[in-house]
């Protein structure tokens, strides 16, 4: 018997937030086997992007998360003044509309089914800007609710403000060491602060932008692998998902690890 085809597929949604003024464009992208949608319900990560991204300019790497079983929702942000809110409203708005009867067609657009999402299971994840906004919206007491399960943060710092040390939330962190944009001490000092299971890849020679391209680079092949390990452990439970991760974590001349699961 043939092995299902799995296949990205997107939905576009324009998300209002009344309460605040703003419309955030965001894209859900999920899997389905054979041109069909799963029945059982997914884990679902929301992505920050960087300083001048929309939602779908890091497509290629978290397309490996959606294939790998997971729903990614990504919002293009109106502007930079309250990512933190903004990453909170899309993972809710998504959330309800998830749960809505018939997986709320209407949202999806005629014929397109609206993934099942199991709100059990949800990450945060974030590249540059965006990693920064992630660090707010999990671990600053301002923001946090205990809906991530999970944290993400690449090529990031944390504010002072953002207290690591009281929050356990799962985290994994990449950063290359010769980035030329944010200093890998900034994943180093979040890594140091952080309580819960703690990951810190670092891309040997890695700038800012090299290893997140959802290329076939080894680099890329690292911040693929290891990220698609990481919400295996945390959102999907897979215990075999950590000795994939500490394997994938550390390669010779590429990329070395610091863990403490």
């Amino acid at each position: 018997m043939a092995k299902p085809k799995v296949k990205v597929e997107r939905i576009d949604l324009t998300l209002e937030d009344s309460a605040r003024s703003r419309e955030i464009f965001t894209v859900v992208s999920y899997p389905t086997r054979n041109g069909k949608v799963t029945k059982k319900p997914l884990p679902l990560v929301v992505f920050a992007t960087g300083f001048g991204g929309d939602a779908t300019n890091y497509a290629p790497l978290y397309d490996f998360w959606v294939r790998a079983g997971y729903v990614v929702a990504s919002p293009t942000f109106p502007d930079d003044k309250s990512r933190a809110l903004d990453i909170k409203f899309v993972r809710d708005e998504v959330l309800r509309i998830a749960r809505e009867p018939g997986g709320h067609a209407g949202a999806a657009g005629p014929g397109q089914p609206f993934p099942k999402i199991n709100e059990e299971r949800v990450a945060l994840a974030g590249k540059s800007l965006g990693a920064i906004a992630t660090f707010d919206a999990a671990f600053n007491p301002q923001f946090h609710d205990d809906v991530f399960d999970a944290v993400i943060a690449m090529t990031g710092a944390a504010a002072t403000a953002d207290r690591l040390e009281d929050y356990p939330t799962p985290l994994l962190l990449i950063h290359g060491d010769a980035d030329e944009l944010l200093s890998i001490a900034g994943s180093a000092d979040a890594y140091a602060r952080a309580s819960g299971p703690k990951f810190f890849v670092t891309i040997i020679g890695g700038s800012h932008g090299s290893a997140f391209g959802g290329g076939d680079s080894p680099s890329e092949e690292v911040v693929e692998q290891v990220t698609v390990d990481f919400l295996d452990r945390y959102l999907k439970g897979k215990k075999s998902a950590l000795r994939r991760l500490e394997q994938h974590g550390a390669v010779d001349d590429v990329a070395s690890l610091e863990a403490s699961p």
